[in-house]
C-alpha cells in the first residue's frame, strides 16, 4: 500500500515511548543470522533482523533506533557477523557485549577485528565446543584464535569487562597445559565469572560470582589457588571434571596434604561436586564466616555432591561433617528434617536435604532454609541408602522427622554369586539406612515413595522391637499434591536436578492398588504388635486406588478399575485419621468400583 493511504502514525510518536517499543522487541525478538553452510538441523534457522528491522520502519524510528538505544547495539553486537562493523558503530562507547560462538577458519577477519575491541567489552563468552558434541577435539585453527584472544586479554587488560564466559577455550599446543603453568588474565572489575570444560586462570580482586566446572586438568588445589586472589567473592560452583567413563583420576598421597588457608570473608552460599577426599580437603582449607541456615533462602542454595557412587558411607560421613559445621544454627541444636525429594528418572544421582522445620500444607520447600546433599553416579545408579548413611552419620538421633517424596528403590531380589553386572553387590540397605534413624516421629509420604512401605512393616523375627523401622513414630501424612515441587530452584541447572510425578491414564492420578495395599499392611503389622499410629494425615487425591485388569484372550485388553477407598478399619491401626482428601469427581456412586472408561463418561 503506498504512503499517500496510510498515514505514518509512527512518525508522531515521542522518543521515550519509541525506546520503549525498541526494547520490548529487543527482549523477544534477537537478530539471527541465516544458515548459509549444509545443516543437519530438523528446521534450519533462516535469519532475521529482529528488533532492528524498526530501523527500516520510518525516519523516525530508524532516527531514535540508531541514534539513541546504543546499549541494544551493544547487546547484540555479534548476532550478525556480516552487520559487525555497523552494530559497532550504533554502540558507541557502550560496553559490549561480546559472544564467539563461531570458530570456523572463514572467520579470521572477525576474529581480528574482535581483538580490536575486546578491551571495550562489557561482557565477553567464548565458547569453543564443536558442533555436534562438547567431548569432541577442538581443531587447532580454532585453538590458534582462541589464543590470539586470549593474548589481547593478558596484554590489556580489559578494565570495562563485569562478566565472562569461556567454555572449553584450549591452548593451541598439541597437549593440554597445566593450570599452574598457565599465565592468569588480569580482570580488575570483573564481577561473574564462568570456566567451564578447561580452566584457564585469572585474577579478579572484586568477582562475587565464580563457577569452575568440568576441568580436566584442574584439580582442588588448582581451584584453591584461583581462590586465593578473589577476596570478595560470594557465591562459589565447583564441580570437578567427570565422563561417562570416570572421574578424574584418584588423588595421591602428596595431593591430599592439607592445603594453604582460603580466605573467603564474604561467601554466602556454594555448590561443591568432587571426590570425598578432595571436598574434605577444600573444606579445611575455606576460611570463611559460618553460614547460617537463613542465608540458605538465597537464589542459591548450598550443595554438596560426592562422586564415585560406590564409596563407602564412612567417606562420605568424613567429607560432610566439615562443611555442615559451617552451617549455623548447628543441626545438632534442633529437630532436623529429612527430606528426599523427586529426581529425574535414568539420571545417575540421587539427593537429600537436610534442613530447618517446615509445613509442606502451607510452605514451598524451596523457600524453607535446606543444605542439598548429592551421590553422583557415572552409569550405575548411586546408593541412596550410603548417602543417607554418611551424611546422617553424627546427627542421626536428631533426625525427628522424614519426608519421602522421591524415589525409594525397591528392595532387590536376592542375587546369586558375588557379583552383579561386574559390580560388587552393594552393602547398603534403605533398611540399614532406616534403622540408623531411631528417633524419627513423623514421616511423610508421597507417590513415588512406594519402596519405603515394605519397610515400615514389623519384621518377621523382631528382637525386642530393635529391628523395626522408626520405633516411635507418631504422624505419617499420605500427600499426593507433589509437595516438594521446586526444590532444585537455583541450582546450575535446575531440570537435570528435579523430575516430575508419572501416573499411567489407567491410575486417573489415584495411588495404585500395590501403594494402597502394602501401605495398609504396614499399618496393620505394627498395630498389632502395639506399636499403633497416634495420627494418619491423608492429603490430595486418595479417594480412590487404581487397579489395571488385563484380558488375556484374542486381543488383550487393559482396564483401569477405581475403588473407592475405605477408612473403617483404619480405627485399628490409628488413633486420630485426618482427612483432607480432595475427591476425584470422575463418578458419584463411592459404593462400587468402576472402570475409567466408565467414570470419564460419567463427566458432566
Amino acid at each position: 500500500m503506498s504512503s499517500e493511504v496510510t498515514p505514518d502514525f509512527l512518525s508522531t510518536l515521542p522518543a521515550d515511548v519509541v525506546i520503549d517499543i525498541y526494547q520490548c522487541l529487543a527482549r523477544i525478538h534477537k537478530p539471527m543470522p541465516r544458515t548459509e553452510e549444509p545443516s543437519y538441523d530438523l528446521y534450519p534457522q533462516e535469519g532475521t533482523l529482529g528488533w532492528a528491522h524498526l530501523t527500516h520502519v520510518c525516519r523516525n524510528l530508524r532516527y531514535i533506533g540508531i541514534n539513541d538505544i546504543p546499549a541494544l547495539w551493544a547487546d547484540d553486537l555479534c548476532t550478525l557477523p556480516k552487520a559487525f562493523s555497523t552494530f559497532l558503530a550504533r554502540a558507541r562507547n557502550t560496553p559490549l557485549h561480546v559472544i564467539i560462538r563461531d570458530l570456523a577458519e572463514n572467520s579470521n577477519q572477525f576474529h581480528e577485528e574482535l581483538t580490536r575491541i575486546l578491551p571495550q567489552a562489557g561482557s565477553f563468552k567464548l565458547d569453543m565446543r564443536t558442533r555436534f558434541d562438547q567431548a569432541w577435539p577442538v581443531p587447532s585453527h580454532a585453538r590458534v584464535t582462541a589464543d590470539k584472544l586470549l593474548d589481547v586479554l593478558r596484554r590489556d587488560p580489559p578494565s570495562r569487562m563485569t562478566s565472562m564466559v569461556l567454555i572449553n577455550v584450549k591452548a593451541a599446543g598439541d597437549s593440554d597445559i597445566p593450570a599452574a603453568d598457565q599465565d592468569p588474565l588480569q580482570t580488575p572489575n570483573l564481577r561473574h565469572a564462568s570456566v567451564l570444560g578447561c580452566f584457564v586462570p585469572f585474577r579478579a580482586p572484586h568477582l562475587r560470582t565464580l563457577e569452575v566446572r568440568g576441568c580436566r586438568y584442574c584439580h582442588v588445589a588448582d581451584f584453591c589457588s584461583l581462590l586465593r586472589h578473589l577476596p570478595l567473592l560470594e557465591y562459589l560452583t565447583w564441580e570437578a571434571y567427570s565422563s561417562e567413563f570416570g572421574w578424574n583420576q584418584a588423588p595421591g598421597d602428596d595431593e591430599l596434604a592439607p592445603l594453604k588457608p582460603v580466605q573467603l570473608p564474604q561467601l554466602k552460599s556454594f555448590h561443591v561436586v568432587d571426590q570425598c577426599a578432595n571436598l574434605s580437603q577444600l573444606a579445611n582449607a575455606l576460611v570463611c564466616p559460618d553460614i547460617g541456615l537463613t542465608d540458605s533462602l538465597l537464589p542459591r542454595p548450598i550443595y554438596i555432591g560426592f562422586q564415585h557412587s560406590r564409596e563407602p558411607w564412612e567417606l562420605v560421613a568424613g567429607a560432610c561433617t566439615p562443611f555442615r559445621t559451617r552451617l549455623l544454627p548447628a543441626y545438632n541444636t534442633r529437630s532436623i528434617k529429612l527430606t528426599i525429594p523427586l529426581t529425574v528418572r535414568f539420571v545417575p544421582r540421587c539427593h537429600i536435604l537436610l534442613g530447618d522445620d517446615w509445613d509442606p500444607s502451607m510452605q514451598v520447600l524451596a523457600q524453607t532454609a535446606h543444605t542439598i546433599f548429592g551421590l553422583h553416579g557415572t552409569r550405575e545408579t548411586p546408593s541412596l541408602a550410603t548417602l543417607i548413611k554418611g551424611v546422617a552419620a553424627t546427627i542421626a538421633p536428631e533426625i525427628h522427622s522424614l519426608h519421602a517424596l522421591g524415589r525409594i528403590p525397591l528392595p532387590p531380589p536376592p542375587i546369586d554369586g558375588d557379583t552383579y553386572f561386574g559390580q560388587p553387590p552393594d552393602t547398603n540397605t534403605m533398611r540399614d539406612a532406616l534403622l540408623d534413624l531411631p528417633n524419627v516421629k513423623e514421616l511423610h509420604l508421597a507417590y513415588s515413595a512406594e519402596g519405603i512401605l515394605s519397610l515400615l512393616q514389623f519384621p518377621q523375627e523382631p528382637a525386642n522391637g530393635s529391628s523395626l523401622v522408626f520405633p516411635v513414630l507418631e504422624t505419617i501424612v499420605v500427600d499426593t499434591t507433589n509437595p516438594g515441587a521446586g526444590w532444585a530452584k537455583g541450582m546450575p541447572d535446575p531440570g537435570y536436578y528435579e523430575g516430575g510425578e508419572y501416573y499411567a491414564d489407567w491410575q486417573a492420578g489415584h495411588l495404585p492398588a500395590t501403594w494402597w495395599s502394602s501401605f495398609c499392611v504396614a499399618l496393620s503389622s505394627r498395630a498389632a504388635q502395639g506399636f499403633k499410629l497416634r495420627r494418619l494425615v491423608l492429603r490430595g487425591r486418595i479417594c480412590h486406588f487404581a487397579e489395571l485388569k488385563s484380558d488375556e484372550g484374542l486381543m488383550p485388553v487393559e482396564e483401569g478399575i477405581l475403588h473407592p477407598i475405605d477408612l473403617t478399619d483404619m480405627s485399628d491401626w490409628t488413633d486420630e485419621v485426618v482427612d483432607e482428601r480432595v475427591t476425584c469427581g470422575l463418578f458419584e456412586d463411592d459404593d462400587h468400583g468402576s472402570s475409567y472408561e466408565e467414570c470419564e463418561r460419567d463427566e458432566p
